[in-house]
């Protein structure tokens, strides 16, 4: 009887029991919520930091470029939230140099560039913020190539190196114009295959495969993205590349995305991972593999780190040779590049 008669008091109080368990639970809740926020106020650095606003992102080449169109497509699989502007001029260093000047901790730009252009603007004396200024996220890569017309008699690499051996200064190679990715890869190519070449120099790849396809020359230097479509519609044939000849990286065309370093240096471990983790992503989506796959690309995936080493490896190799072939007539010592 004294056990019902309990329960009986407690139902009978039921309005007093209730405010009391409510006030009591609202008591622990404004007790969290003030521990909450005195150990957030306390330890700040425990908390992400905001990620600045992207002011733009600049491709310092045409539209339609090679350039442009890699960087269009990883920025759109990324989603940034951000004016594309194509400013061009300076052999692609007047867009590097409003990126490098306008570019704050809290109003950042991008540069989405090539690497030959890129490695080479402080020693042509275009800029003076060097390559080493920059942090660097390589994404995509075109080697170049040894191509003849489809008909050609040459079926290997070897076959057209014992030709150039045996009649030495008697085959003739097409590039793209002096100073180009195409003149140096030719270059390059009789120099380590140690042959005697005729170096046929034209204004732009257009004229110098027009001149493959019409006998006027026996071979040409060019990138795997530029003959592409040539290969595939039987035009030409692909002997190899340069990566026999060990170079210390496959030589070609290497297209990134670039933040100066006195904005990185200022950046947040999470905001530099962010990036890291962008990029990591685009390149290895779905997207973009279909996308190199159908323009004579390979994808690149490196750590910042890995990216740093590629960069000064391709600066030794294009700054050296161009200095060999005279075009420019100032070693790149003068700059801190040492020979490969």
């Amino acid at each position: 009887m004294g056990r019902i008669k309990f329960f009986s008091n407690i139902f009978k109080q039921k309005p007093r029991f209730i405010l009391l368990a409510v006030t009591a639970v609202l008591i622990i809740v404004l007790i969290a919520v003030s521990l909450f926020l005195f150990f957030a106020k306390e330890k700040p650095e425990s908390l992400p930091a905001p990620q600045p606003v992207l002011s733009g992102i600049i491709i310092p080449w045409n539209p339609g470029s090679s350039v442009d169109l890699v960087s269009r497509e990883i920025i759109n699989i990324i989603g940034f939230d951000a004016n594309i502007e194509n400013i061009h001029g300076s052999n692609g260093n007047t867009g590097l140099n409003k990126v490098y000047t306008d570019s704050t901790e809290m109003g950042r730009f991008l540069l989405a560039s090539g690497m030959s252009a890129f490695v080479t603007g402080e020693y042509m004396g275009f800029t003076d913020a060097g390559y080493r200024e920059w942090d660097i996220w390589l994404v995509a890569f075109s080697p170049s190539v040894i191509a003849v017309k489809a008909d050609s008699p040459y079926q290997t690499l070897g076959e057209l190196v014992a030709a150039a051996e045996k009649s030495p200064n008697s085959l003739k190679c097409a590039n793209s114009g002096m100073g180009t990715v195409s003149f140096l890869s030719a270059y390059l190519f009789a120099e380590n295959a140690e042959i005697n070449i005729i170096h046929e120099d034209y204004a732009g790849f257009n004229p110098a495969v027009s001149a493959l396809i019409n006998q006027q020359v026996d071979f040409i230097a060019a990138l795997s993205s530029e003959l592409h479509t040539r290969e595939k519609a039987g035009e030409v044939r692909i002997l190899g590349d340069l990566n026999r000849y060990g170079l210390g990286i496959p030589f070609g065309e290497y297209y990134g995305f670039m933040l100066p370093k006195h904005v990185t240096g200022n950046l947040s471990v999470h905001v530099l991972d962010e990036y890291d983790n962008l990029f990591s992503h685009a390149v290895d989506s779905a997207e973009f593999i279909t996308f190199t796959a159908n323009s004579g690309l390979s994808r690149m995936n490196l750590t910042r780190e890995q990216a740093a080493d590629y960069t000064e490896k391709l600066a030794e190799i294009i700054c050296y040779s161009l200095y060999e072939t005279g075009c420019i007539g100032v070693s790149p010592e003068t700059i801190g590049i040492k020979k490969p």
